[in-house]
């Protein structure tokens, strides 16, 4: 018959002496004792471990979400002021407006501080996620502004040297013009030679190649401003100086047309008056043959008139003797 094990433990144990069972049970509770022991405490240390790497966690996903929103709030600030300097300086202003949204939406929201551990680092690391992609889309849009008030800027750059160089040009022909016709009618040379080296100065800042930069094209713009304002100048300097010559030929001329008008009429004066002179000489000597013996050819007492004598001896120069008769002969 064949005992089982249990039959052949309880058979060897009650064969064995008291002591040796008591001294036997005694081993046993200590090994499981120390193995109680040692069982515990390493339940404990992997507890304490795993503890403390959720303390970590939690730390590690805070400082996440700060980090995150240092970031959002130097975006915004960098946003808001690309927004204000904006204002105005780009060619379409929805790009301003979308970044105006994303700044108005503010941060994405704050994470809970319930539950677990566990929970609270889910909900950290998903927030400090959605942090970091708001701040994204900021940053984006802020870059989208500035890059719209550069091209703003540099159009405007462009079409403000464009028109000082336009500018410029109309001056120099308008002073070339002048310097042509003012050619020896100017008192002074110098002013014309000023005008020349003025037009020669404008031609090389005309000539001159500028870079498609603000800065660049603001410079020739100034420079070109600057070039006319004194060809400008030197052509009303020329202008000036040729029509004060003008003015002194003009003053010459009336002068001189003066004096020969003065001349033309005292030589006219002169001629009237030899004229008068002389038809009053011959008016004289008609009146001392007058049949009448007047000296108007009109009233008067008439002189007695000569008679002469059948015999001659009257004839002289005395009174004449009346006459009396029809007979008596007149002569003239």
């Amino acid at each position: 018959m064949v005992m089982t094990e249990q039959e052949s433990v309880a058979e060897r144990q009650g064969q064995e002496d008291p002591p040796v069972r008591r001294s036997r049970r005694a081993s046993v509770l200590v090994v499981l004792g120390v193995v109680t022991a040692l069982v515990v405490g390493g339940g404990g240390v992997t507890y304490a471990r795993w503890d403390a790497d959720l303390d970590a966690r939690l730390a590690a996903a805070q400082d996440e979400l700060s980090q995150a929103e240092v970031q959002l709030a130097d975006v915004t600030q960098a946003g808001a002021a690309a927004l204000e300097s904006s204002k105005g300086k780009v060619a379409d202003d929805q790009v301003r407006q979308t970044l105006a949204d994303l700044l108005d939406d503010g941060v994405p929201g704050s994470a809970s501080e319930r539950g677990s551990r566990s929970d609270q680092i889910t909900a950290i690391t998903a927030l400090a996620s959605s942090t970091r992609t708001h701040a994204g889309e900021i940053e984006q849009a802020t870059s989208a502004v500035s890059e719209a008030r550069a091209a703003w800027e540099l159009a405007q750059a462009q079409d403000g040297y464009d028109q000082a160089l336009s500018d410029m040009v109309a001056a120099v022909d308008a002073a070339a013009a002048v310097l042509a016709g003012s050619e020896g009618k100017v008192a002074d040379n110098q002013v014309r030679q000023d005008l020349a080296d003025a037009i020669d100065a404008a031609s090389a800042v005309r000539e001159k190649a500028i870079a498609s930069t603000v800065g660049a094209l603001t410079a020739a713009a100034h420079a070109a401003a600057e070039a006319t304002d004194a060809v400008t100048a030197a052509t009303t300097a020329t202008s000036q100086a040729q029509s004060a010559w003008q003015a002194e030929q003009d003053r010459i001329a009336a002068e001189r047309a003066a004096a020969e008008r003065a001349a033309a009429e005292q030589a006219a004066a002169a001629a009237r008056k030899a004229s008068a002179s002389s038809s009053g000489s011959s008016a004289g000597g008609g009146r001392s043959a007058s049949p009448s013996g007047s000296s108007g050819g009109g009233g008067g007492t008439s002189s007695a008139p000569r008679v002469h004598s059948p015999s001659g001896s009257n004839f002289g120069t005395g009174t004449a003797p009346e006459c009396t008769t029809p007979s008596c002969g007149i002569t003239f």
